[in-house]
């Protein structure tokens, strides 16, 4: 079989033999196959060129960095703090909007009926216990004796 009969290095074969991690079909690949290893060359040389590139730019003194950070630093506006009239000013401004809302507001109205007087409801319920004719604890007894009644008056009637 000829190199020309075997397909080329996929993607990942070839970043496996750009790591030094080809595999044996790989590695046989490359030593018959020229324009595989042309490839694998240019791919060399580009990552030895962006890692010199990137050593270089690291490598380089950041005075260029320095010398804009102290310019914004010197060119930027001094922040001046508010004046002691403009504070005073603005201190008078929101005592008088809230003087105004305070004194704009109706005064809350209490309705005189809708207060429970304490008072009038004891009355109210010992008028009630005096109208009674039984105390409360024997009023569900009452009921019974009622129904009791009930049911007798009924019984006499059918006889």
């Amino acid at each position: 079989m000829s190199v020309r009969d075997v397909p080329h290095l996929n993607d990942e074969q070839t970043a496996a033999a750009l790591a030094g991690a080809a595999g044996d079909e790989a590695a046989g690949h490359l030593a018959e196959c020229a324009a595989c290893r042309a490839e694998i060359e240019r791919l060399e040389r580009g990552l030895l060129a962006l890692r010199q590139e990137t050593r270089e730019a690291c490598d380089k003194p950041a005075e260029a960095f320095w010398t804009r950070q102290r310019l914004a630093a010197t060119e930027a506006p001094q922040r001046r703090l508010p004046s002691p009239r403009f504070a005073w000013a603005a201190g008078l401004a929101l005592l008088a909007g809230l003087g105004g809302l305070y004194l704009s507001r109706e005064p809350a109205t209490v309705s005189v009926s809708s207060v429970a007087d304490p008072d009038h409801e004891l009355l109210r319920d010992v008028e009630r216990a005096i109208r009674r004719d039984l105390p409360k604890a024997l009023e569900p007894a009452a009921l019974i004796a009622v129904d009791l009644d009930r049911a007798a008056q009924a019984g006499r009637a059918k006889n």
